[in-house]
Order: structure tokens, then sequence, then C-alpha cells
């Protein structure tokens, strides 16, 4: 009867140390697996945040180049129309002056005893460059 109750005490004993000892090794199990899905986690929400800052710098440049071209463009076509027409103006002035005092220099040729017409095509060849000056100092 003693053998049979220290046997008895022996296998409690035993089974109470064996679940004491599977205790600690079931939390550690479950400690490192909440750790292991933790670290998964925070290393995908990582790389989700990298890829998210590289959309966004993508974003920007592609944003910035954009208006890169755009502004380049726009300057370029009204600088190049800006000079094409402002030599064109010109050109046509300087064709103007030329056929104003061609007309003055035959009309004085023609009518030498006409000396009012002269002076009023002088007076009108002076309010033409007057015009013209001033259209350019405008300029």
């Amino acid at each position: 009867s003693s053998s049979s109750s220290s046997s008895s005490s022996s296998s409690s004993s035993s089974s109470s140390s064996s679940s004491s000892s599977k205790i600690p090794n079931s939390s550690y199990l479950s400690s490192s697996s909440s750790s292991s899905s933790s670290s998964s986690s925070s290393s995908s929400i990582t790389s989700s945040s990298y890829l998210f800052l590289l959309l966004q710098l993508l974003l920007l440049l592609r944003i910035f180049f954009f208006f890169f071209f755009f502004f380049f463009f726009v300057f370029f076509f009204f600088f190049f129309f800006f000079f094409f027409f402002f030599f064109f103006f010109i050109i046509i002035i300087i064709i103007i002056i030329i056929i104003i005092f061609f007309l003055l220099f035959f009309s004085s040729s023609s009518s030498s005893s006409s000396s009012s017409s002269s002076s009023s095509l002088h007076f009108l060849l002076f309010i033409i460059i007057f015009f013209f000056s001033s259209s350019f100092s405008s300029l």
C-alpha cells in the first residue's frame, strides 16, 4: 500500500512537472509565433511605405518634367515668334521708309515748281518717321 501511494505520488509529481514544463514551452512557442508575425507585418508595412514613397517620387518627377517642358516650349514659341514679328516689323518699316524717300525724290524732281507739295510731303515723312520711332520705343 505504501509503495502504491509512493508510486502514485511520484507519478503525480512527474505529471505536474511535465505539465509545468509544457506550459513554458507553449508560451514560448506562442510568443515566438506572435513575434514572427509582428516582424513580418512590420516588414510588409515598411515595404509598402517604401513603395508608396517611390510612387510619390515618380509622380513628382513626372509633374516636374511636364511643367519644365511645357514652359520651355511655350517660352521658346513666344520668344521665336516675338523675334520673328519684331524683325518682320523692322523690315516692313525699312521698306516703307525707302518707298517714302523714293516718292519724295520723284515728286520733288517731277514738280520742282510746286514747293508747297514738297513741303507737305516732307511734313508727312516727318510724321511717319516720328510714328515709327515711337512704336519702336514702345517695343
